[in-house]
């Protein structure tokens, strides 16, 4: 599953670096290779199905051979070191290290995921969780006794809580009260760009996703049109109402893909920071797509992950830090296989939505996040440590 796995036990360290791929991932590939050597033979007459299905080949094997290395691609930290000779974590990431004190943690909780259903994905998420409540996704997992076993081998280094679906499983002995500060990475290393005039500051980066990402997602968008265009859509009869309505999803569909694509590749991300407010908005060829503000009353603390579903940065406000909070223990102890139950947190979920702000953070390392937290949380006067 995805997240880290333990890959060196020392007696004062112990380290975790990145699953590896899902297995179906490998499928992916193979099946894509092999529809595009079908595709070879078909076209050099080796093999001789019906003209149209030498389209199929093509399309299918773009999409699949593609699709395979784009969810293996992950911005996360190459490696986490639980160090108790210097009661911190280090994160390495692209030759840059971060290092935070214990004592910025509280617990690790195993809990369920609101996303899951029966027939889809992970449906146990192990969290490293912060004192404010903030939490850094280790591992995702169908399999709690898998998580438990993860968190059980780690906590003697850092020797915190393990809480499991609500209920203390572990009593960690020790109250690190080391008030080190972080060790984060000189600013000019970041990609953000950072103006400040007066007491605002303003901060932009590029909302695009690495160059491969978006060549991968050019080849599957690809693909399928070929599919469709070139093999199924020659096939239908003029008559059948059925082609126009698919030609109109599927032109839909390519509007919205070229969008998402040109947005990613050539839009900004923009944050205004003052001591008496706090704006985000998302700019594409200087038209603002969306925009959000919320005064610093409001504000009450900000967090960020880096694996899993949650690769965001989000802004918490008081009310939406308590609804969290509910959530958080009502999945804990809730059966997520039971829709009737998974319905009743809908309303909440939605609420919730407004009393934050969410900052996608997938075209930002680690390091930048926590970098933008710390700043952000200086000029709005946070409490210390209000995110990880």
């Amino acid at each position: 599953m995805a997240g880290y796995t333990i890959k060196k036990i020392m007696p004062d360290e112990i380290c975790l670096v990145p699953s590896r791929p899902p297995f179906f991932l490998m499928i992916f590939i193979a099946l894509g290779i092999t529809f595009l050597l079908l595709g070879a033979l078909t076209k050099m007459k080796i093999i001789n199905p019906p003209a149209q299905v030498f389209y199929l080949f093509i399309g299918l094997g773009m999409g699949f051979t593609a699709a395979g290395p784009l969810f293996m691609i992950r911005k996360m930290p190459d490696r986490i070191l639980f160090n108790k000779a210097s009661g911190s974590i280090q994160f390495h990431e692209q030759s840059v290290t971060v290092e935070l004190p214990f004592s910025r943690f509280s617990r690790f909780d195993i809990s369920g995921k609101l996303s899951h259903t029966e027939n889809a994905g992970p449906s146990f998420t192990l969290d490293l969780v912060s004192g404010t409540g903030s939490r850094l996704t280790l591992k995702e997992s169908s399999n709690v006794m898998e998580l438990t076993v993860m968190a059980e081998k780690i906590v003697p280094y850092i020797d915190i809580d393990i809480l499991r679906q609500g209920t203390l499983i572990h009593e960690g002995a020790q109250r690190h009260t080391s008030r080190n500060p972080s060790s984060l990475p000189d600013p000019s290393l970041s990609s953000v760009q950072m103006r400040h005039i007066l007491d605002t500051d303003t901060y932009t980066w590029k909302s695009r996703k690495t160059l491969w990402s978006l060549l991968l997602v050019a080849v599957i968008f690809t693909g399928m049109n070929i599919m469709f265009f070139m093999w199924a859509y020659p096939m239908m009869s003029p008559l059948n109402i059925g082609k126009y309505i698919i030609t109109g999803f599927m032109a839909l569909i390519n509007f919205l893909l070229l969008f998402t694509m040109a947005y990613h590749a050539v839009g900004t991300s923009r944050v205004t920071v003052s001591p008496d407010y706090f704006a985000f908005e998302q700019i594409f060829l200087g038209f603002k797509l969306s925009s959000r503000v919320l005064p610093r009353e409001e504000i009450a603390f900000i967090s960020s992950g880096f694996s899993g579903d949650d690769n965001k940065i989000t802004i918490f406000t008081k009310a939406g830090k308590e609804l969290h909070d509910t959530l958080i223990i009502e999945a804990a102890r809730a059966n997520l296989r039971d829709r009737s139950i998974l319905f009743s947190l809908i309303p909440k979920l939605m609420q919730l939505r407004n009393e934050i702000i969410e900052i996608d953070g997938s075209p930002l390392y680690f390091y930048e996040k926590l970098l933008l937290e710390k700043q952000w949380a200086d000029t709005l006067n946070l409490p210390e440590g209000s995110g990880i």
